[in-house]
């Protein structure tokens, strides 16, 4: 048995299957080379490898656009975030150091030599911090308004911060001087109440009723003369402490040389006492030697007179009269007797003895003391 006939094959036979009839558009011919296609069924555009690779490809893309902008969204957000965080802390750092400085500027006026450095403070703090950037501005430009806002803050309140410190020093420098000063004129008072306590010691000394007076005034001289040869500090604080320390050493050196000089004066008024209580106690009895002296002269120079016998006028006569009648013989005035208004002078001879009748004078060298019979002595 043969076998069928093979299917004739060539340009000119359609395969099996198809119409014979060319699809639209075609020539009818195969390219040069290749053979011509049959008339089978076409394949889908999207399973042919040129359209799938271009839209991976195209999906590639754009998933890794989106990645790379949302990165760049993130990056810039940051950014933004940073700008806005060193600019608030510029702007806190601007404002201690504003409220420094006007604390710093209240507290130094009248108290620096050279008034230029409260000018240059007052200067730096005029105006405010700066404020963040507008909200509606794009964010880059926002950033790189926030980055130049904040280091403009920052370089005020370095300017702040040293002109704060210029202030200080020479405020500083001024109450040093002012404290020096002071600490010079407490010393010279303190070295003029040691000299002048000195000097009421010296004084002073058997012019007391009581010496515990001076032994106080001794011992506050020695305090203080310690105090004042201390060397001085040479801080402000310490020259303070200091000055007040000699201020009172000074107060109670004063204190001290009063006490001591009323107590000179109660001395002195107590010698005064006794020596006018011994004058008073002489002169009673000068006073009393006179009258008895005077008296028995008076009677001596009566003549024919008796003792016994009493004046024709009784009582004392007129102070100066010269004569009068007597009934009887005066008798002498008795010694020691009552009435004696002052004192003989101390000293000096007796001069001689005048009158007559009533009275008797006894005169002596710086005066004359006149007496009567009865006794009654005073001085004319």
């Amino acid at each position: 048995m043969s076998a069928p006939p093979a299917p004739a094959t060539g340009p000119d036979v359609a395969p099996p299957g198809s119409t014979g009839v060319a699809p639209p558009g075609s020539t009818g011919t195969a390219p040069p080379g290749t053979a011509p296609r049959g008339p089978g069924p076409r394949r889908p555009p999207w399973r042919r490898p040129g359209i799938v690779a271009a839209a991976l490809a195209a999906c590639l893309v754009l998933t890794g656009g989106g990645v790379a902008h949302t990165r760049w969204d993130a990056r810039v957000e940051r950014g933004l975030t940073a700008a806005h965080g060193d600019l608030d802390r510029a702007v806190r750092a601007l404002r201690s150091a504003r409220t420094a400085g006007q604390e710093v500027l209240a507290g130094s006026a009248h108290r620096v030599v050279d008034n230029a450095v409260r000018r240059d403070l007052a200067a730096v703090l005029l105006g405010g911090p700066p404020r963040a950037p507008e909200s509606d501005a794009p964010r880059r430009a926002r950033t790189a308004e926030a980055r130049e806002r904040a280091t403009a803050a920052a370089a005020r309140a370095e300017r702040v911060v040293a002109a704060t410190a210029a202030v200080r020093t020479a405020q500083a420098a001024w109450e040093l001087a002012q404290a020096t000063a002071a600490h010079a004129d407490a010393h010279a008072a303190l070295g003029t109440a040691v000299e002048e306590a000195l000097a009421v010691l010296a004084g002073s000394e058997g012019r007391v009723l009581d010496d515990a007076v001076r032994e106080s005034l001794a011992q506050a001289v020695d305090t203080a003369a310690a105090a004042r040869d201390e060397p001085a500090p040479t801080t402000t604080d310490l020259l303070e402490v200091a000055a007040a320390g000699l201020r009172d050493h000074a107060r109670a050196l004063d204190d001290a040389r009063a006490v001591v000089t009323e107590a000179e004066v109660a001395w002195q008024a107590e010698q005064d006492r006794a020596a006018e209580a011994a004058r008073a106690a002489a002169g009673r009895a000068a006073a009393q030697r006179a009258a008895g002296s005077g008296g028995q002269g008076a009677a001596a120079r009566q003549p024919g007179g008796s003792r016994s016998g009493t004046s024709a006028g009784s009582g004392s006569a007129p102070r100066g009269s010269t004569g009068g009648s007597t009934s009887g013989s005066a008798g002498p005035a008795p010694a020691g007797g009552s009435g004696a208004t002052g004192g003989a002078p101390s000293g000096g001879s007796s001069g001689g003895s005048s009158g007559g009748g009533h009275y008797w004078v006894e005169e002596s060298v710086g005066g004359a003391w006149c007496g009567d019979s009865l006794g009654a002595v005073w001085e004319c």
